[in-house]
């Protein structure tokens, strides 16, 4: 939450700032830092949450909602868009491929295809 916190502190202190190149730098550089480090959370997240025994694999499909609202939280930049996919989606279907079952598979092919369509969609 602290990051959510920051990254809104961070947008709002400096919204105007955007009349000179090195200003569009750092607007740059704060999209990047804060979708890798807001995405990088979610993802281990998602693979700590499904790292207990008995926990059905239907929660690795939180990450389906937290990646779709990056196409809407995101497309001011495609570049932050791709690394908070990554880092959220990428830890996930590793870790669900990592239980190496067919329910598994399945749910790590629907994962990669809803990954590929994301970022076709919202990419550009």
């Amino acid at each position: 939450m602290l990051m959510h916190i920051a990254e809104m502190w961070s947008w709002w202190k400096f919204r105007f700032d955007t009349q000179t190149v090195e200003q569009c730098r750092a607007w740059r550089f704060r999209f990047i830092l804060f979708a890798g480090a807001v995405g990088s959370m979610w993802g281990l997240r998602q693979c700590a949450s499904s790292l207990r025994p008995g926990v059905p694999s239907a929660n690795n499909l939180r990450g389906l909602g937290l990646s779709a609202g990056a196409v809407t939280m995101n497309p001011i930049y495609p570049p932050a868009l791709y690394i908070y996919l990554a880092s959220i989606l990428l830890p996930t279907i590793f870790r669900v491929v990592y239980e190496d079952d067919a329910m598994h598979w399945i749910l790590a092919a629907m994962l990669s295809l809803f990954t590929i369509v994301v970022l076709d969609q919202g990419g550009i």
